[in-house]
């Protein structure tokens, strides 16, 4: 799980998360989950500011009915960046 490559040589830093997309959410509705809601890997920037742009879903991102499904444990080990600390 990969974000496209930043159009400058800088290098920006990555942070990866377990999020939970609720019910109805666009988020929700982007990984097929709309109608129970879901558990999915994120992933976001850190901007040129400073600051941390919002959490997407990884490019690749499926939706899980748990927090701890082994194959969604196994894309948040395998997903680029470093372990956000607010994260499941």
């Amino acid at each position: 799980m990969r974000l496209p490559k930043p159009k400058n040589k800088n290098t920006m830093k990555t942070r990866k998360e377990i999020a939970y997309a609720y019910p109805t959410s666009p988020s929700a509705e982007k990984l097929g989950c709309g109608r129970k809601g879901c558990f999915y890997v994120a992933l976001s920037r850190l901007s040129k500011d400073g600051a941390w742009l919002p959490s997407k879903p990884a490019p690749d991102a499926r939706g899980y009915d748990s927090a701890t499904h082994p194959e969604l444990l196994a894309a948040y080990a395998a997903a680029e960046g470093d372990a956000w600390r607010y994260s499941f």
